[in-house]
């Protein structure tokens, strides 16, 4: 589980931040964490 959370914020590029920088803020944003697991996917939300 840990190695697809990693992978799900290394595809998230929208914000350059480290990675755990982007951890606490997809715990506080629930957007950005819709963005990150989007990322993840592969998805492409318009």
């Amino acid at each position: 589980m840990r190695h697809l959370e990693l992978n799900m914020l290394r595809a998230e590029t929208s914000k350059v931040m480290s990675k755990p920088r982007k951890k606490r803020k997809a715990h506080i944003d629930e957007s950005y964490l819709e963005k990150v697991v989007m990322a993840g996917l592969g998805v492409d939300k318009k």
